[in-house]
């Protein structure tokens, strides 16, 4: 009987998932792979040298958390709050899902992020430059002055998104979906003026 009861309310338990307060805990180099932190309040948490290798993280407190040298390859940080977040190079993991965050100015460039889904996101004059960015989904996303100078875009979707003056060249872009996208040009629009 009470390795049945034990059995309901572990099962319980893995569907409610998140929910958590660490704020203001060092959980550097602990191990979180393929936990389930969604909708947490992880404020101020030090993660440096974590694993957080298939995290649910999404709709989390992040603000000033610290992800300096962790390992967060298809963690998933979808609309979560990464207000003054530091060490955010660890996020240039292949696999990573960041739909829905606020990110202006973010520098990835020269990582590896194939299939990294930043949808609806805000990445202003990011910088992508040089990134192995193969099929990643761009959809509905600002990427206003944002720069892709010698990415590989192929497959990738930009449907729906701004990117208005995107830096493309050297960009290959075979099989890229850009279907809805703003891509003027500074130049056109004064021209047409």
């Amino acid at each position: 009987m009470l390795d049945e009861v034990l059995d309901m309310v572990t099962g319980a338990l893995s569907w409610i998932g998140g929910g958590s307060n660490f704020e203001g805990q060092d959980l550097s180099g602990k191990d979180f792979s393929g936990v389930d932190l969604s909708m947490s309040n992880l404020k101020n948490v030090n993660f440096t040298g974590a694993k957080l290798a298939g995290t649910n993280l999404s709709k989390c407190n992040l603000e000033g958390v610290n992800f300096e040298n962790a390992d967060l390859a298809a963690a998933d940080l979808s609309y979560s709050n990464l207000k003054g977040a530091k060490g955010l190079a660890s996020l240039a993991m292949p696999g990573i899902k960041l739909r829905g965050v606020n990110l202006p100015n973010l520098d990835f460039s020269g990582h590896e992020l194939l299939a990294a889904v930043f949808r609806a996101s805000n990445l202003a004059n990011a910088n992508f430059s040089g990134c192995d960015l193969t099929g990643a989904n761009f959809s509905m996303c600002n990427l206003e002055n944002a720069d892709f100078t010698n990415a590989d875009l192929e497959h990738a979707d930009f449907s729906l998104s701004n990117m208005r003056n995107a830096k493309m060249d050297g960009a290959k872009m075979a099989h890229v979906k850009i279907t809805g996208t703003n891509m003027g040009m500074k130049e056109r629009a004064e021209a047409a003026a």
